[in-house]
Formats: structure tokens, sequence, C-alpha cells
């Protein structure tokens, strides 16, 4: 069976069965391989997966866009405005990229979890659907309300923790009267961390 394998996985295989290690290691560490269907050659899918844009011409400790600024255009605020600046949109505000930098005094800090904090997933897709409806109602005369939809193929990577800084991309990719539809993406570092489709409805906001 093994040898229908082949190439570099038969290869770090054979490396662990010719090693001074016990037998029912070897025997999980086969297990393990074959699960993942990854040899040791193979990259880190989370570290090599394309971004939404190229990114390596942006600034992005430059604050573009305050979040003084950015409650002019969206209605969030207070603890649930969760972008801290974006760093660069493009002309037509199509795509742009947020930047989150998350604090240890956060308000989920301390029960998501107790002693290992991490950002919870449902907060990573809002910060990405605030820089959405921002970039959309840049776009219209009159600023609207962002409402989800759904969700489609949300894939979390890896996590964001205290002390990480959360890069945020965002691609309009069609438009439909009242309906957005976003690519989003987070990265830290060079990680992936999440990546997803968000639709929204455009409603009109109530005013005052």
């Amino acid at each position: 069976m093994l040898t229908k394998l082949g190439g570099p996985m038969l290869d770090k295989i054979l490396s662990l069965r010719n090693s001074p290690i016990h037998t029912r290691y070897f025997i999980s560490r086969i297990r393990g391989l074959l699960d993942a269907g990854l040899d040791a050659a193979t990259p880190d899918p989370v570290r090599t997966q394309h971004t939404l844009f190229p990114t390596a011409g942006i600034d992005v400790a430059l604050p573009k866009v305050g979040r003084d600024m950015i409650g002019e255009v969206i209605p969030h605020r207070g603890e649930m405005l969760l972008l801290d600046y974006i760093a660069w949109v493009d002309d037509d505000f199509r795509r742009g990229l947020a930047v989150k930098k998350i604090r240890e005094d956060e308000f989920w800090v301390a029960g998501h979890f107790p002693g290992h904090p991490i950002m919870p997933g449902a907060l990573m897709l809002e910060a990405s659907a605030q820089l959405a409806l921002y970039l959309s109602n840049r776009r219209l005369a009159e600023p609207a309300v962002g409402l989800f939809v759904r969700i489609e193929n949300a894939r979390f990577r890896s996590t964001a923790e205290p002390g990480d800084e959360l890069l945020i991309l965002c691609e309009n990719v069609e438009q439909a009267r009242n309906i957005f539809y976003y690519d989003v993406q987070g990265l830290i570092k060079d990680r992936i961390v999440f990546e997803s489709r968000i639709v929204g409805l455009l409603s009109k906001a109530k005013k005052k």
C-alpha cells in the first residue's frame, strides 16, 4: 500500500520507519500523514493562500480614514465600531484594507475564553461587514444601514488574540440594487486567519 503513495510522502514515511522511535508512535505518525495528505515539503496552506489583492505597497501603519471619519459613514458606535482605521481604499471604493488592533481590554476578552482569549469569528465577520458598508456608502448618495443577508463559504484558518494586528481585506464582487456582495479576508502578518463572502442588504437609515 505504501509503495502506491510514491514521491515525498513515501520518503517521509520511510524516514520515520528508520528512526529510533517507538513502533506505536511510528504508526500514529503514518496515520497523521495519511489523514492530512501532506508531506514535509508541502507548504503550510494557511501561509500560502492568495490574498484578495496585493498588499505589499500599502502602509498599514498609516491611517487613511480614522475612527471618527468611519463613524461619519457607517452607524456603528462604541464597542461595536470594530475598525481602528482604514489604511487603504481604491479610487472607486470597491476595495479596502482596514486595521483592527486587538487589545487586552476588548469587551469579549474575559469570557471568550477565560485565560486564553480568542476573538470570536462572528466579530471578525462583523468587522469585515463594517468595512464593506463603508465602501458601499461612499458610493451612495445617502448612507445606508447594512444588514446581513447571508454568509457564504466562511473558513477560519487560524486565531486572533489580544496583541495581534488584524488586517481586514474587502473586495466588492457584485452589486445588485440594494444587495451587495463582498469577498473578505483577515490577515495577521503572513497568516490568513479567515475568509468568506458576505451578502448584505442596504437599508435606508432611520432619521433621528
